[in-house]
């Protein structure tokens, strides 16, 4: 385990129970701390409290319920975008790198890593692992973003690329770089998801309640979850749509809208003149 310390050029924090960072290292690598690491939320071994480098599992070699981490194979990952987020009985966390691959690790119990098959998984509990103690790299997301779209495996355009992300409560979001598709997966009771059905726990799904039409002549900058609410802001912060159990005039999530505005300025996911201000 490496402890550095590491200037950090991006970070990300949770503003809920987990009280966990992720940040993005002048060396592109990615590092963790915070209050609980239980569930393997910051993908990583040691105290949680010291920023240390996370690891990322070789996507030839996936941990299953059979595999011992301890034989497990870690690459260097360049990250590009970092998120955290959960409450104290969950938490996980999400990076997309410099190849636009997006990685997992934490809790994993009501699907929310997304990590169950090719064919979209299982519409119930996880049956691989309750969770994840290193990031994992969900290539299913990109295969389904690809077939929504009907593209093949070789063929990419901004429907098939990965734009933003979003880490709820025990759900996941992921924005398209068209700017109009919102997927999403995990728990999904109260809503969240943004699908209209509002199924109990989701595998990989158009949020189309979340999602945008060409007709509607907007786009969505980025995505945004807390707890059991998910939102989308326009290119200048504003929230375009929302859904889930949403209390927006609370401390809490007036809290989770400003770090999302900012943390989306920081991606370069917002027109810079007046996101702050909305």
């Amino acid at each position: 385990m490496v402890q550095i310390k590491e200037k950090f050029k991006s970070t990300s924090n949770s503003n809920d129970d987990t009280r966990n960072s992720i940040a993005i290292g002048e060396n592109d690598k990615v590092y963790t701390w915070g209050k609980t690491n239980h569930l393997g939320q910051l993908g990583r071994d040691g105290k949680a409290s010291k920023p240390s480098q996370a690891l990322f599992s070789n996507p030839e070699h996936a941990a299953t319920e059979k595999s011992d981490k301890n034989i497990n194979e870690f690459i260097d990952v360049k990250a590009k975008k970092v998120y955290t987020g959960g409450t104290k009985d969950a938490g996980h966390s999400a990076v997309i790198d410099d190849e636009g691959y997006l990685w997992f690790t934490g809790c994993d119990r009501w699907q929310q890593l997304g990590l169950g098959s090719s064919l979209n998984g299982a519409s119930g509990y996880t049956w691989k692992r309750l969770w994840q103690e290193s990031f994992q790299r969900n290539d299913f997301i990109l295969d389904f973003m690809k077939m929504k779209s009907g593209k093949g495996s070789h063929d990419t355009d901004a429907s098939t690329l990965i734009r933003d992300a979003a880490i709820g409560g025990d759900h996941t979001l992921v924005l398209a770089s068209n700017q109009r598709h919102v997927y999403s997966f995990g728990k999904g009771a109260e809503g969240q998801l943004g699908i209209s059905t509002k199924p109990f726990v989701s595998s990989i799904a158009l949020a189309k309640e979340l999602s945008l039409k060409k007709s509607d002549g907007m786009k969505i900058g980025a995505v945004c979850a807390i707890r059991h609410c998910s939102f989308t802001l326009d290119e200048e912060g504003s929230i375009i749509k929302k859904s889930g159990k949403c209390r927006l005039d609370t401390d809490l999530y007036k809290n989770a809208v400003r770090d999302c505005r900012d943390n989306a300025e920081r991606n370069d996911l917002l027109s810079k003149q007046d996101a702050n201000n909305q």
